[in-house]
């Protein structure tokens, strides 16, 4: 047990205790007299004084060991004690705040992990282009932290970034939507120059931000603090651009970004999937009008 090094103040101390014991005694056993009409002569007043001053320091040295001193180690226990309990407590509020941290993470890591799910179930069931790709913007929005995504796909042999799905506002961005490759001013946009790059375009405070004014008037007026973009690859080649908007600054970490990146690349798959499905269907309209003219030629031939 730590020893208590505070100094004891005067009127603290046991001398200055049994002292004013004493005075207030003698004191008393005066006035006592005084009332009863005993009032001896003044020396032997004195006298009774001193003898009581005398007992009192005879007494004192019992008093203290005895009395003082096992309350005053008892009192500066309790204080430690005391002291021991409020940085228990404290400890314990650090320990709730963590936990609590640490569930609100296992929860919305949870929820990137559902949402990528949900993405991939998509991929394996759903066959129509926009269903595909609504389907990816609902699971998108289910993360917490953000508030309006689109995507946008760059056809084969077109500069324009077509906008196949968006969630979040029945409005759009038509400023950076509809964006023109060949514009030279597109890479100004932040969507613009994700594509031109081929990088991931993150701006993590839009008010702060140096970008393309029309799009950052549509973004502050919806309330957005942060946006990413993340081109949609294929082959090396970019194919597509996803977009997603935060209400919150600085919302964009390394594992969102992770998140998207798995998503971009989900959205490439299903964009190959959809591309190879129509070149696959283009091909067997080909062959089935190529063999139809063959049986019309063959049936030309019999007659």
């Amino acid at each position: 047990m730590a020893k208590n090094h505070d100094k004891v103040s005067l009127y603290q101390s046991p001398i200055y205790l049994f002292v004013i014991l004493a005075i207030s005694v003698t004191v008393a056993e005066m006035q006592i007299m005084i009332c009863f009409h005993f009032l001896p002569p003044f020396p032997v007043v004195i006298g009774a004084v001193i003898d009581s001053l005398l007992l009192f320091i005879l007494l004192l040295p019992i008093i203290y060991f005895f009395v003082f001193r096992p309350l005053k180690l008892h009192i500066s226990k309790r204080e430690e004690t005391e002291k021991a309990l409020r940085l228990a407590n404290e400890q314990l509020q650090c320990n709730i705040t963590n936990l609590k941290q640490t569930e609100e993470k296992l929860r919305y890591l949870n929820a990137i992990l559902i949402s990528l799910r949900k993405v991939n179930e998509a991929l394996l069931t759903c066959k129509e282009e926009s269903h595909l790709f609504s389907k990816i913007c609902d699971s998108i929005l289910h993360v917490g932290f953000i508030k309006f995504v689109w995507i946008g796909v760059i056809e084969k042999g077109s500069s324009e970034v077509k906008l196949v799905a968006q969630k979040g506002f029945e409005d759009v961005f038509i400023s950076s939507i509809n964006i023109d490759l060949k514009d030279v001013s597109s890479h100004l946009d932040p969507v613009g120059k994700a594509i031109h790059t081929g990088e991931p375009v993150d701006l993590l405070d839009i008010e702060r931000n140096s970008i393309k004014e029309p799009w950052k008037d549509e973004a502050m007026k919806r309330e957005f603090a942060s946006s990413v973009a993340i081109p949609v690859k294929e082959g090396g080649e970019v194919v597509g651009v996803l977009s997603v908007c935060s209400d919150k600054k600085y919302a964009f970490g390394k594992e969102e970004m992770e998140y998207l990146m798995e998503v971009a690349n989900d959205i490439a798959i299903g964009v190959k999937s959809l591309w190879l499905e129509k070149d696959l269907k283009r091909s067997v309209e080909n062959l089935q009008r190529t063999l139809n003219a063959a049986i019309e030629a063959i049936s030309l031939m019999g007659e």
